[in-house]
């Protein structure tokens, strides 16, 4: 997403504008009410993943400071803590600040309680905005009834500041109106595009893998190691996003390092803060050894080629590309005493098909157990069965979860 200015000059007529000073008076007893509820949504199956994640970065003191549920993670943060989990989280994906949940049995009754929301301290002199709406079991549905609602109590708020921002498809700031059992939660989406996407994979390949599923994966595969992994390879590279994301984990290189957020149009935004957030993602980052080998596998000549300008972008210009079966490719020419094979094995969905795809998964894991060092393997598969019943692979885990609309398990576990 490419910032664009959606603010206007403020006009000092008093009574009528909103000054640009009482404005910042406002957002600083705004901030000083911090910390904030977030939710931040999640790919189904990845919900321990991203707890996780919080605790690993500090950005929650515990599991027990978070609520965890099907799809999603509550939790509170300050506005800087905003700020870092756009940057650094890996498996969310968005970053949602509740503005309020208010009753709403009735279009009466939302206006009434929506107008009285702080909707000024996140737009600010923004000219635009806009809604997202959702309706499950409950009086209102999703629909013209409800916008028109809200961007009503919303346009009564501004009002009385002087202020009329107005719907714009066009606008970064978007606010989720989610109606659940008569009651509406209403919350800024600070992300502005999903976080998957991370403005680095530009050349596609077939089937591609989101990023947030992918960086699972590499979350999953490298937790707990005694050692770290000497070689990284994946067996079915694909466009490279798995190698992306996994060389990001090794390096603590921040996901969101090359794109911006919708945060950044919001009228509490400190970019001074938020160059500091930056600064110290990238000092804990610098304070890292090299990266071990990276090395990619693929049959398809084109999903090389896309894998090449990806990694690239990314900063990976070193890694391997081989145009080969990995079932029958030489790993033992890699040398590895402590290796990671990781990867997005091919479902028998969507390509090829299941029978064969079960048979690639026992041909690969017997290829690895017969090369010699130890191997730690992590795999999204279709079915897990061909890996979990393989007797060369110990210590094996399941993982569900939905990726593409299709059910899937990261399976891990170790070879020889």
């Amino acid at each position: 997403m490419r910032p664009s200015d959606h603010t206007a000059e403020p006009t000092t007529a008093a009574g009528q504008r909103l000054s640009a000073g009482a404005l910042e008076r406002r957002v600083k007893r705004w901030l000083l009410t911090a910390p904030f509820q977030c939710y931040l949504p999640v790919a189904p199956g990845l919900e321990p993943v991203l707890a996780d994640e919080l605790v690993d970065l500090a950005l929650a003191a515990g599991p027990d400071a978070l609520r965890t549920e099907h799809g999603g993670v509550s939790l509170e943060l300050d506005n800087a803590g905003i700020m870092r989990a756009n940057l650094c989280l890996r498996t969310a994906n968005r970053v949602l600040l509740r503005l309020g949940t208010v009753p709403a049995q009735s279009p009466e009754m939302l206006y009434d309680r929506t107008r009285k929301l702080d909707w000024l301290v996140h737009l600010g002199f923004a000219t635009g905005y806009r809604l997202r709406v959702s309706s499950r079991r409950s009086k209102l549905q999703a629909g013209d009834q409800v916008t028109n609602t809200v961007a009503s109590a919303v346009a009564r708020h501004m009002r009385d500041h002087g202020l009329y921002p107005k719907l714009d498809d066009e606008s970064p700031l978007e606010f989720h109106v989610r109606l659940l059992d008569d009651r509406c939660t209403i919350s800024l989406d600070t992300s502005g595009e999903h976080l998957h996407r991370r403005g680095v994979r530009t050349h596609v390949s077939a089937a591609p893998l989101r990023e947030t599923v992918a960086a699972a994966m590499a979350l999953t595969a490298l937790r707990g190691l005694k050692h770290s992994p000497d070689v990284v390879v994946d067996p079915f590279c694909g466009g490279g996003t798995v190698l992306i994301e996994t060389a990001d984990v090794l390096t603590l290189a921040a996901p969101g390092r090359h794109r911006d957020f919708a945060f950044q149009q919001a009228a509490w935004f400190r970019p001074g803060r938020w160059r500091e957030v930056q600064r110290q993602e990238e000092a804990s980052r610098s304070a890292l050894g090299p990266l071990p080998p990276i090395v990619g596998i693929d049959s398809d000549h084109r999903a090389l080629e896309a894998a090449r300008a990806n990694l690239a972008r990314a900063g990976y210009e070193g890694a391997e590309l081989v145009h080969a079966d990995s079932t029958t490719f030489d790993f033992s020419r890699l040398g590895a005493s402590h290796g990671l094979i990781i990867g997005n094995a091919p479902f028998g969905v969507r390509l090829g098909d299941q029978h064969s795809a079960a048979a690639l998964l026992t041909r690969l894991v017997d290829r690895l157990a017969s090369v010699g060092g130890t191997w730690r393997l992590c795999l999204l598969v279709g079915d897990p069965t061909p890996l979990l019943e393989h007797p060369a692979l110990r210590e094996a885990r399941q993982l569900p979860v939905k990726t593409g609309g299709l059910d899937a398990s990261i399976v891990s576990g170790t070879v020889g």
